[in-house]
Protein backbone atom coordinates (compact mmCIF):
# COMPACT_ATOMS: atom_id res chain seq x y z
CA UNK A 1 0.00 0.00 0.00
CA UNK A 2 1.37 3.36 -1.17
CA UNK A 3 2.09 5.45 2.14
CA UNK A 4 0.59 8.92 1.86
CA UNK A 5 2.91 10.05 3.99
CA UNK A 6 5.71 9.82 1.97
CA UNK A 7 3.12 10.75 -0.54
CA UNK A 8 3.19 14.39 0.71
CA UNK A 9 6.84 14.86 1.48
CA UNK A 10 7.69 13.54 -2.18
CA UNK A 11 5.39 15.90 -3.75
CA UNK A 12 7.36 19.05 -2.60
CA UNK A 13 10.81 17.63 -4.98
CA UNK A 14 8.52 16.32 -8.05
CA UNK A 15 8.45 19.44 -10.17
CA UNK A 16 12.59 19.46 -9.14
CA UNK A 17 12.51 15.45 -10.02
CA UNK A 18 10.69 15.71 -13.68
CA UNK A 19 12.92 18.58 -14.80
CA UNK A 20 16.11 16.42 -14.03
CA UNK A 21 14.15 13.82 -15.52
CA UNK A 22 13.69 15.74 -18.90
CA UNK A 23 17.37 16.36 -19.32
CA UNK A 24 18.53 13.29 -18.68
CA UNK A 25 16.12 11.97 -21.31
CA UNK A 26 17.56 14.27 -23.89
CA UNK A 27 20.78 13.02 -23.16
CA UNK A 28 22.64 15.42 -20.73
CA UNK A 29 24.08 12.95 -18.27
CA UNK A 30 27.34 13.50 -17.79
CA UNK A 31 29.47 15.49 -14.78
CA UNK A 32 29.04 19.33 -14.22
CA UNK A 33 33.10 20.24 -14.29
CA UNK A 34 33.34 22.47 -11.10
CA UNK A 35 34.55 26.12 -11.40
CA UNK A 36 36.36 27.84 -8.86
CA UNK A 37 34.81 31.72 -9.30
CA UNK A 38 37.21 34.05 -7.47
CA UNK A 39 35.69 35.39 -4.04
CA UNK A 40 33.77 32.45 -3.90
CA UNK A 41 33.88 31.28 -0.28
CA UNK A 42 35.61 27.36 -0.06
CA UNK A 43 31.90 26.17 1.22
CA UNK A 44 30.37 27.22 -1.84
CA UNK A 45 32.75 25.12 -3.89
CA UNK A 46 31.83 22.76 -1.95
CA UNK A 47 28.86 22.83 -2.47
CA UNK A 48 29.15 23.16 -6.40
CA UNK A 49 31.59 19.70 -5.61
CA UNK A 50 28.37 17.77 -4.17
CA UNK A 51 26.53 17.91 -7.73
CA UNK A 52 29.11 16.81 -10.16
CA UNK A 53 27.87 13.27 -10.13
CA UNK A 54 25.72 12.09 -12.45
CA UNK A 55 22.38 11.41 -10.96
CA UNK A 56 20.74 8.06 -11.30
CA UNK A 57 16.68 8.83 -12.19
CA UNK A 58 16.00 5.35 -13.17
CA UNK A 59 14.13 5.13 -9.35
CA UNK A 60 11.93 7.95 -9.74
CA UNK A 61 11.29 7.19 -13.53
CA UNK A 62 9.81 3.85 -12.86
CA UNK A 63 7.65 4.93 -10.18
CA UNK A 64 6.97 8.80 -10.87
CA UNK A 65 3.16 8.11 -10.90
CA UNK A 66 3.42 7.32 -6.83
CA UNK A 67 4.34 10.79 -6.38
CA UNK A 68 0.76 11.98 -6.96
CA UNK A 69 -1.66 10.43 -5.73
CA UNK A 70 -4.64 11.95 -7.92
CA UNK A 71 -3.61 12.10 -11.33
CA UNK A 72 -4.96 13.84 -14.36
CA UNK A 73 -4.71 11.84 -17.23
CA UNK A 74 -6.96 13.79 -19.87
CA UNK A 75 -9.00 17.51 -18.97
CA UNK A 76 -10.75 18.74 -22.69
CA UNK A 77 -13.95 20.60 -23.82
CA UNK A 78 -16.38 17.95 -25.03
CA UNK A 79 -18.15 18.48 -28.44
CA UNK A 80 -21.29 19.80 -25.80
CA UNK A 81 -19.29 22.43 -24.44
CA UNK A 82 -18.52 20.56 -21.42
CA UNK A 83 -15.25 20.96 -19.50
CA UNK A 84 -14.26 17.11 -17.93
CA UNK A 85 -11.54 15.91 -16.48
CA UNK A 86 -10.36 11.85 -16.54
CA UNK A 87 -8.87 11.65 -13.04
CA UNK A 88 -6.68 8.17 -11.64
CA UNK A 89 -5.94 7.16 -8.21
CA UNK A 90 -2.38 6.38 -7.85
CA UNK A 91 -3.09 4.95 -4.11
CA UNK A 92 -4.57 2.11 -2.36
CA UNK A 93 -7.24 4.16 -0.55
CA UNK A 94 -10.36 5.00 -2.16
CA UNK A 95 -11.01 8.73 -3.01
CA UNK A 96 -14.42 10.89 -1.92
CA UNK A 97 -13.40 13.83 -2.76
CA UNK A 98 -11.11 16.31 -4.53
CA UNK A 99 -10.20 19.83 -5.61
CA UNK A 100 -9.45 20.94 -8.74
CA UNK A 101 -8.63 24.16 -10.54
CA UNK A 102 -9.06 24.93 -14.09
CA UNK A 103 -7.20 27.10 -16.34
CA UNK A 104 -8.86 28.03 -20.04
CA UNK A 105 -7.02 28.64 -23.46
CA UNK A 106 -7.95 29.94 -26.35
CA UNK A 107 -8.46 28.23 -30.09
CA UNK A 108 -4.61 29.03 -30.69
CA UNK A 109 -3.76 27.58 -27.13
CA UNK A 110 -3.18 31.57 -25.77
CA UNK A 111 -4.30 31.87 -21.92
CA UNK A 112 -7.45 33.45 -21.31
CA UNK A 113 -7.58 35.64 -18.30
CA UNK A 114 -10.01 33.34 -16.25
CA UNK A 115 -9.34 29.95 -13.89
CA UNK A 116 -12.28 27.90 -12.20
CA UNK A 117 -12.21 25.75 -8.97
CA UNK A 118 -14.59 23.29 -8.65
CA UNK A 119 -14.60 20.29 -5.88
CA UNK A 120 -15.72 17.10 -6.79
CA UNK A 121 -17.45 15.37 -3.83
CA UNK A 122 -19.57 12.57 -2.71
CA UNK A 123 -17.64 9.74 -4.91
CA UNK A 124 -15.82 7.23 -4.19
CA UNK A 125 -12.75 6.45 -6.33
CA UNK A 126 -11.33 3.04 -6.28
CA UNK A 127 -8.11 2.01 -5.55
CA UNK A 128 -6.01 2.24 -9.02
CA UNK A 129 -8.85 3.31 -10.80
CA UNK A 130 -9.92 5.90 -13.32
CA UNK A 131 -12.54 8.65 -12.52
CA UNK A 132 -14.94 11.12 -14.48
CA UNK A 133 -16.20 9.86 -17.91
CA UNK A 134 -19.74 10.56 -16.75
CA UNK A 135 -18.73 14.02 -14.55
CA UNK A 136 -18.48 17.22 -16.44
CA UNK A 137 -17.08 20.06 -14.09
CA UNK A 138 -17.78 23.25 -15.49
CA UNK A 139 -18.59 25.12 -19.41
CA UNK A 140 -16.24 25.91 -21.80
CA UNK A 141 -16.25 29.64 -20.59
CA UNK A 142 -15.38 30.80 -24.11
CA UNK A 143 -12.14 28.65 -24.17
CA UNK A 144 -11.15 25.39 -27.23
CA UNK A 145 -8.70 23.72 -24.10
CA UNK A 146 -8.22 23.54 -20.77
CA UNK A 147 -5.73 22.07 -18.14
CA UNK A 148 -6.71 20.74 -14.82
CA UNK A 149 -4.89 21.29 -11.39
CA UNK A 150 -5.28 18.86 -8.17
CA UNK A 151 -5.56 21.37 -5.65
CA UNK A 152 -6.31 18.63 -2.60
CA UNK A 153 -7.75 14.63 -1.99
CA UNK A 154 -10.03 13.32 0.52
CA UNK A 155 -9.66 9.88 1.52
CA UNK A 156 -12.42 7.49 2.54
CA UNK A 157 -10.27 6.85 5.90
CA UNK A 158 -10.70 10.34 6.83
CA UNK A 159 -6.89 11.67 5.97
CA UNK A 160 -6.75 14.09 3.28
CA UNK A 161 -4.04 14.88 1.20
CA UNK A 162 -2.86 18.94 -0.22
CA UNK A 163 -1.10 19.79 -2.84
CA UNK A 164 1.82 22.72 -2.02
CA UNK A 165 2.67 22.94 -5.65
CA UNK A 166 -0.72 23.99 -6.81
CA UNK A 167 -0.13 27.41 -7.23
CA UNK A 168 3.29 26.90 -9.04
CA UNK A 169 1.59 24.15 -10.84
CA UNK A 170 -1.16 26.80 -11.88
CA UNK A 171 1.11 29.69 -12.21
CA UNK A 172 3.76 27.67 -14.82
CA UNK A 173 0.47 25.93 -16.71
CA UNK A 174 -1.50 29.49 -18.00
CA UNK A 175 1.63 30.42 -19.51
CA UNK A 176 0.22 29.08 -22.86
CA UNK A 177 -1.18 25.71 -24.57
CA UNK A 178 0.54 23.21 -26.60
CA UNK A 179 -2.06 22.26 -28.79
CA UNK A 180 0.09 19.82 -30.92
CA UNK A 181 0.69 18.00 -27.80
CA UNK A 182 -2.08 17.41 -26.59
CA UNK A 183 -3.92 16.48 -30.38
CA UNK A 184 -0.94 13.74 -30.25
CA UNK A 185 -2.18 12.88 -26.62
CA UNK A 186 -5.52 12.26 -27.50
CA UNK A 187 -4.84 10.34 -30.49
CA UNK A 188 -7.26 7.90 -31.23
CA UNK A 189 -5.91 4.83 -30.97
CA UNK A 190 -7.03 2.09 -32.79
CA UNK A 191 -5.56 -0.99 -31.08
CA UNK A 192 -6.94 -0.24 -28.10
CA UNK A 193 -10.82 0.48 -29.67
CA UNK A 194 -10.52 -2.52 -30.96
CA UNK A 195 -9.03 -4.21 -27.58
CA UNK A 196 -12.30 -2.27 -26.07
CA UNK A 197 -14.75 -4.19 -28.04
CA UNK A 198 -13.30 -7.63 -27.34
CA UNK A 199 -13.95 -8.44 -23.84
CA UNK A 200 -12.52 -11.86 -22.34
CA UNK A 201 -16.11 -12.20 -20.44
CA UNK A 202 -18.84 -10.83 -23.21
CA UNK A 203 -19.09 -11.47 -26.48
CA UNK A 204 -21.27 -9.16 -28.51
CA UNK A 205 -23.21 -10.81 -31.33
CA UNK A 206 -24.89 -8.27 -32.28
CA UNK A 207 -25.65 -4.47 -31.76
CA UNK A 208 -28.89 -2.45 -33.96
CA UNK A 209 -30.83 0.30 -33.53
CA UNK A 210 -34.34 -1.14 -34.32
CA UNK A 211 -37.77 -0.34 -33.63
CA UNK A 212 -38.73 -3.40 -31.38
CA UNK A 213 -42.58 -3.44 -31.50
CA UNK A 214 -42.71 -2.86 -35.88
CA UNK A 215 -45.62 -0.15 -35.64
CA UNK A 216 -44.38 3.18 -33.45
CA UNK A 217 -41.52 5.06 -35.19
CA UNK A 218 -39.38 4.87 -31.78
CA UNK A 219 -35.57 4.04 -31.60
CA UNK A 220 -34.50 1.13 -29.71
CA UNK A 221 -31.74 -0.65 -28.72
CA UNK A 222 -31.57 -4.04 -29.19
CA UNK A 223 -28.12 -6.27 -28.30
CA UNK A 224 -27.40 -9.78 -28.32
CA UNK A 225 -24.66 -10.89 -25.99
CA UNK A 226 -22.96 -13.99 -25.11
CA UNK A 227 -21.76 -14.88 -21.88
CA UNK A 228 -17.83 -16.67 -22.50
CA UNK A 229 -16.96 -16.24 -18.99
CA UNK A 230 -17.31 -19.39 -16.63
CA UNK A 231 -19.62 -17.37 -14.16
CA UNK A 232 -22.79 -15.77 -14.26
CA UNK A 233 -23.27 -12.42 -15.33
CA UNK A 234 -25.42 -10.54 -13.11
CA UNK A 235 -25.44 -6.84 -14.77
CA UNK A 236 -23.56 -4.65 -17.07
CA UNK A 237 -23.19 -0.79 -18.22
CA UNK A 238 -22.25 -0.14 -21.75
CA UNK A 239 -21.51 2.88 -23.49
CA UNK A 240 -23.62 3.39 -27.09
CA UNK A 241 -22.69 5.76 -29.47
CA UNK A 242 -25.14 6.83 -32.02
CA UNK A 243 -24.93 8.23 -35.64
CA UNK A 244 -27.25 9.42 -38.33
CA UNK A 245 -27.89 8.88 -41.99
CA UNK A 246 -24.85 10.76 -42.65
CA UNK A 247 -22.63 8.88 -40.15
CA UNK A 248 -22.68 12.30 -38.55
CA UNK A 249 -22.65 12.25 -33.93
CA UNK A 250 -25.88 12.69 -32.83
CA UNK A 251 -26.91 14.53 -29.99
CA UNK A 252 -27.93 12.88 -26.94
CA UNK A 253 -30.22 14.19 -23.90
CA UNK A 254 -29.42 14.17 -21.25
CA UNK A 255 -25.44 14.74 -22.18
CA UNK A 256 -23.61 12.74 -18.65
CA UNK A 257 -21.36 10.82 -20.40
CA UNK A 258 -18.39 11.76 -22.51
CA UNK A 259 -19.25 12.79 -25.94
CA UNK A 260 -22.51 14.48 -27.09
CA UNK A 261 -23.62 11.73 -29.20
CA UNK A 262 -22.74 8.64 -26.02
CA UNK A 263 -25.44 7.63 -23.94
CA UNK A 264 -24.74 4.69 -21.07
CA UNK A 265 -27.08 1.68 -20.78
CA UNK A 266 -27.41 -0.17 -17.58
CA UNK A 267 -28.23 -3.72 -17.59
CA UNK A 268 -29.30 -5.22 -14.13
CA UNK A 269 -30.46 -8.64 -12.57
CA UNK A 270 -30.07 -10.28 -15.92
CA UNK A 271 -28.37 -13.66 -14.56
CA UNK A 272 -26.96 -14.47 -18.00
CA UNK A 273 -25.57 -18.16 -17.06
CA UNK A 274 -21.89 -19.07 -18.75
CA UNK A 275 -22.16 -20.21 -22.07
CA UNK A 276 -25.83 -18.82 -22.27
CA UNK A 277 -26.54 -16.18 -25.12
CA UNK A 278 -29.57 -13.60 -25.33
CA UNK A 279 -31.03 -10.65 -26.47
CA UNK A 280 -31.64 -7.27 -24.70
CA UNK A 281 -33.59 -4.34 -25.69
CA UNK A 282 -34.20 -0.99 -24.48
CA UNK A 283 -37.32 0.76 -25.40
CA UNK A 284 -37.11 4.57 -27.00
CA UNK A 285 -32.87 4.37 -25.80
CA UNK A 286 -32.17 6.16 -28.94
CA UNK A 287 -32.70 9.77 -30.13
CA UNK A 288 -35.09 9.36 -33.30
CA UNK A 289 -32.69 10.32 -35.68
CA UNK A 290 -30.27 7.65 -34.96
CA UNK A 291 -29.68 4.96 -37.76
CA UNK A 292 -26.66 3.42 -36.40
CA UNK A 293 -25.06 2.68 -33.57
CA UNK A 294 -21.80 1.39 -32.00
CA UNK A 295 -21.35 -0.06 -28.30
CA UNK A 296 -18.85 -1.50 -25.91
CA UNK A 297 -19.31 -3.17 -22.77
CA UNK A 298 -17.55 -0.92 -19.65
CA UNK A 299 -18.27 -2.79 -17.04
CA UNK A 300 -19.65 -6.38 -15.66
CA UNK A 301 -20.79 -7.57 -12.57
CA UNK A 302 -20.71 -11.11 -11.58
CA UNK A 303 -23.13 -12.57 -9.88
CA UNK A 304 -20.08 -13.36 -6.78
CA UNK A 305 -19.95 -10.00 -6.53
CA UNK A 306 -16.45 -9.17 -8.69
CA UNK A 307 -16.73 -6.30 -11.10
CA UNK A 308 -14.75 -6.00 -14.24
CA UNK A 309 -14.22 -2.80 -15.47
CA UNK A 310 -12.97 -2.46 -19.04
CA UNK A 311 -9.67 -0.99 -18.87
CA UNK A 312 -10.05 0.47 -22.79
CA UNK A 313 -13.27 2.84 -22.37
CA UNK A 314 -11.84 5.96 -22.56
CA UNK A 315 -10.06 5.31 -25.69
CA UNK A 316 -12.80 3.89 -27.24
CA UNK A 317 -15.19 6.82 -25.94
CA UNK A 318 -12.82 9.58 -27.38
CA UNK A 319 -13.08 7.62 -31.14
CA UNK A 320 -16.11 7.47 -31.25
CA UNK A 321 -17.16 10.55 -29.96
Amino acid sequence: MLNKRIIIAASVFAGAAIAAAALFAHGINRSVEAVYIDGIADKGRELIDVITDEADMSGYLEHKDSFVPLEVKMAFIDGGGCARAIVHNNTDTPITAYDMELVYFDKDGAALDKTKACTVDNVLIGAREDFGTDKYIGGSEGGSYIKAVIKGVRYNDGTAWQNENAEVDLALGSSDFDIERFEKSIAKNKDNVLKAAENPYLFTNEMTATNVDGISGRRDLKLVLTNTSQKTVSGIKVAVAEFDKDNKPVDVTPQIYIGKNIRLAVCRDMELGSGESRSFASSAFLESECYRINAVVTEITFSDGTVWKNPYTVDWLLWFM
